[in-house]
């Protein structure tokens, strides 16, 4: 991939869970990492600094500014010449496994989930309704749809499915109801116009806490960009790519994405799925891994103090038999 004409680092940017993450990788037979949220590049940095024994890395991530930043700035490091850069999504990684020759024989992965802070941070991309900016909110800028075309042709019914099923917001009818009623008079363009008319139709009682408009943007961007299909189908490819002994590492930020890493870590690490009622096994099922965190790891307080977006991170352990 090209280096492109990027605006400089921002040196605010703090990987979450970085010990926790390293520690998590200790005593894997290290040949071949991935780290498929590359982000800015401070995961797959500390990861390649405390491990060089590892030979190949593959730096995978969805924003082309946000790969080209990190292999720019990472241009000059002693393992620059191990990452093999890929832009795409990260439930491509089996594909892109197979394209190096590395299918079936990786030692680590992590998935740094959720939206990364320098996403928030740049108005322009549409993630905050904090800052002005175009409603867009799609991690890969060579994606067709947007968050104002979902928020412009779906149906009030569709707009409150989604908003209770991936924001959980308890006012999803209500709210899908007045932004179909404003869209109908003239059409959202910005982000803080989209948050002003959810807070005005917010209960004030309601408004403690969190922004009104909180739950609503966490839904379109994780429909916009699929971000939980995106994840149940890279776990699901997880066997094919791990080497035997190799370990997952992934980092989840609220309730949808954990609850779907815990199912399927289970999953992969269940022996029989017989129905309970049978005496006896007869599907010889085998576990194809077990699972290293009984509960998720969280950060630090001192972790949270430095880092209050990681406050909400949890971090499950995954290694292959």
């Amino acid at each position: 991939m090209p280096l492109a004409d990027t605006p400089p680092v921002s040196p605010t940017h703090i990987p979450v869970l970085k010990q926790e993450v390293l520690d998590a990788f200790s005593g894997v037979p290290h040949q071949v990492h991935i780290d498929g949220t590359t982000g800015l590049g401070g995961h797959l940095e500390a990861v390649l600094s405390t491990y060089p024994e590892i030979r190949t890395a593959l730096a995978i991530d969805m924003d082309p500014l946000h790969l080209s930043l990190a292999q720019k700035r990472l241009a000059n490091t002693p393992f620059a010449d191990r990452i093999r850069w890929h832009h795409g999504h990260f439930e491509h990684m089996l594909a892109f496994c197979q394209e190096q020759n590395v299918a079936g024989s990786v030692s680590s992965i992590l998935l740094d989930l959720g939206l990364c802070s320098a996403h928030v941070d740049m108005a322009e991309r549409g993630f905050s309704f904090l800052k002005d900016g175009p409603l867009d909110m799609r991690f890969d800028t060579t994606a067709k749809r947007s968050a104002a075309d979902i928020v412009h042709n779906s149906s009030e019914e569709e707009l409150a499915t989604m908003f209770w099923r991936y924001g959980e917001e308890r006012y999803a009818r209500k709210l899908a109801q007045v932004i179909v009623e404003r869209r109908k008079k003239s059409p959202f363009t910005t982000t803080t116009d989209l948050a002003d008319v959810i807070k005005q139709a917010t209960p004030a009682h309601k408004q403690q806490g969190i922004h009104p408009a909180t739950r609503v943007f966490q839904a379109l961007r994780i429909v916009v960009n699929d971000e939980l299909g995106q994840i149940e189908r890279v776990l699901q490819d997880l066997p094919h790519i791990l080497g035997s002994g190799g370990r997952v590492a992934v980092i989840t930020y609220h309730s949808l994405e954990d609850r779907i890493v815990k199912h399927a870590f289970k999953e992969l690490a269940v022996d029989c799925v017989c129905p309970k009622e049978l005496p006896m096994c007869v599907c010889g099922g085998m576990a194809k891994a077990k699972i290293l965190t009984k509960k998720p790891l969280l950060p630090s307080e001192k972790e949270r103090e430095l880092n209050p977006r990681s406050r909400s991170a949890k971090l499950r352990l995954l290694q292959k038999i």
